[in-house]
């Protein structure tokens, strides 16, 4: 397999993770979260790490940055809501 091949493949399992991994964590995501509310993700086949960022990413877009904070918790991310964000009104 040539260098091309080998980074469309890469691509390609890149764009399949994003798409599966956020399915699979926004089941468990609650968006409406109150401020101090804890929600867990179970990881299942996804790495913790891989979970948290692609999570990261999607909550600081919908709720903003420094408004929840996650931890690892095994093969689990918590997270909590810290504080609302510009995009709830504040």
């Amino acid at each position: 397999m040539n260098k091309k091949n080998i980074s469309k493949k890469l691509e390609l399992n890149s764009i399949e993770f994003r798409g599966n991994a956020t399915e699979h964590y926004m089941r468990y995501t609650n968006l409406n979260a109150e401020v101090g509310e804890v929600f867990v993700i179970p990881c299942g086949k996804y790495s913790a790490t891989q979970i948290r960022g692609s999570l990261s990413s999607k909550l600081s877009k919908l709720w903003g940055k420094k408004t929840y904070k996650t931890h690892i918790d095994g093969n689990n991310v918590k997270v909590l809501r810290v504080s609302l964000g510009v995009n709830d009104g504040i």
